[in-house]
């Protein structure tokens, strides 16, 4: 009678170790939105205020919490770079937003968040804008993902058929093979699954949420965790609103735009308490550059100095939002210094990954941060314009090397001396503080230093031969 039991206590604990394991990592998912800036979303400043309600991003944020002092890259393609491999995009030469048919893309080479956390057990999926590269060698499949269903560029690219000087049989029509909606799964080739002109780009989002919602239910009660990366459309220029939101707002085609943002987070939201899985999943929402204010009035909003392009505050600090029921402390606001290259070595510590060892890393594990039971694990930023170091923070303080305004058409100014300000006292970067404070200039040029001499020490990718 009593090995019966031993046998039976056995087995049983046999059958609940490998979940018991699973627990411990959570799912995650990563809701990534185009162009809105720090001032758009209500939990923040905006939503009210910019005469486009926020409701669900605002009982996301409280329910979780909002970080206040998370740096993105200038643009969307070496964001996206960033957050796929935890390295300054420039390392694995990514310099700009690329365009289709450009001969680059994610090399095999670099190692992303899906290929570290396969063998800890996640299942991986891609479902929406993709934006590192249109050759089959850089899609999500092929760079450690399960499965992708989504679209290549930013949103504009997909007018250019449409314009009526738009040449097939010209030197950019042939070479600019414009592709559509992506199908594609690990170990076998992409496929075109449908065109996107602009009456698609209306539901495009919907769509990405909805699969992704699905996505979620689908994969809730399986044994291993999963990762969810999502990737919408909106709200980058052209924006064509879905029907359901035109004229919703106060605020034109963007307003309408961040209010479907909203309620497609929303969605996904929904479906993860709908699964019950909110205590063992992590969402994370945030933007992946500033506003575009080329483009106003259908364009974003920062209270801060510059734009999309632009290595001022309103270019690359952006609202980023994060709830895990009951691990994340609910309705809090921290300030630390977080980065895209932070949130991947994040999600292989949460998962059990293992970071690449034979490269240089640029994040840091940011799980107790996030938790609320450390303070930030990152005290500096590097600014990054193309290939030029632009500006370093340190702490309160941010030296600007070199400053450009009106990307993308103004100069780059390179500056005979740094021009500091101290982000507290002065988040708007308006008065340098460089004969009150120079030491925090002469420090920012001994991290410069140090910077550019690792870097040599490493060289970057080179992606695309300089002409």
């Amino acid at each position: 009678m009593r090995k019966r039991v031993f046998i039976i206590l056995s087995l049983f604990m046999i059958a609940i170790i490998p979940s018991a394991f699973a627990a411990d990592k959570p799912n995650i998912i990563v809701m990534l939105v185009d162009d809105v800036g720090y001032g758009d979303v209500g939990a923040f400043i905006g939503g009210g205020l910019r005469g486009a309600p926020t409701p669900r991003l605002d009982q996301m944020a409280r329910e979780g919490a909002i970080f206040t002092s998370f740096y993105a890259q200038p643009t969307c393609t070496p964001t996206r770079a960033s957050l796929m491999t935890g390295r300054l995009p420039i390392r694995a030469g990514f310099e700009f937003p690329l365009f289709p048919g450009m001969p680059m893309g994610l090399h095999p080479q670099e190692i992303t968040i899906a290929e570290v956390l396969d063998p800890a057990g996640y299942q991986s999926a891609v479902i929406g804008k993709w934006h590192l590269g249109d050759m089959e060698i850089s899609l999500p499949h092929r760079q450690g993902f399960d499965e992708f269903w989504g679209f290549l560029y930013h949103c504009d690219s997909y007018l250019y058929p449409e314009h009526p000087e738009w040449d097939p049989d010209s030197l950019i029509g042939k070479r600019m093979k414009i592709k559509g909606v992506m199908e594609g799964k690990k170990g076998s080739a992409a496929k075109e699954v449908e065109k996107i002109d602009a009456k698609r780009l209306e539901t495009l989002d919907r769509d990405i949420a909805q699969r992704s919602a699905d996505y979620i239910k689908a994969h809730a009660n399986d044994d291993e965790p999963f990762f969810l990366f999502t990737g919408f459309a909106k709200a980058h220029y052209e924006n064509f609103v879905h029907p359901d939101f035109v004229g919703k707002s106060k605020s034109g085609t963007f307003g309408d735009s961040m209010m479907e943002l909203d309620y497609h987070a929303g969605m996904i939201l929904d479906a993860v308490d709908e699964a019950g899985i909110a205590e063992n999943t992590l969402v994370i929402w945030f933007s992946d550059n500033g506003p575009s204010y080329q483009t106003f009035p259908d364009s974003g909003y920062t209270p801060f100095r510059g734009q999309k392009g632009e290595t001022w505050e309103g270019g690359v600090r952006m609202p980023l939002l994060a709830r895990w029921l009951g691990t994340i402390p609910a309705g809090v606001s921290r300030d630390g210094i977080m980065t895209t290259m932070d949130l991947f070595s994040t999600f292989a510590a949460m998962g059990g990954g293992t970071e690449p060892t034979d490269r240089p890393m640029d994040g840091n594990d940011q799980t107790a941060f996030m938790k609320g039971d450390s303070d930030s694990a990152t005290n500096e930023v590097y600014y990054y314009q193309a290939d030029r170091l632009m500006a370093i923070r340190s702490g309160r303080w941010k030296a600007h090397f070199a400053t450009s305004d009106n990307w993308p058409d103004g100069p780059v100014q390179i500056q005979t001396a740094p021009l500091v300000y101290d982000l507290y006292t002065d988040p708007g970067e308006t008065h340098s503080l460089l004969f009150t404070k120079t030491y925090a200039a002469v420090q920012a040029n001994m991290l410069m230093r140090d910077h550019l001499s690792e870097m040599k020490k490493f060289p970057n990718r080179v992606l695309l031969p300089k002409p």
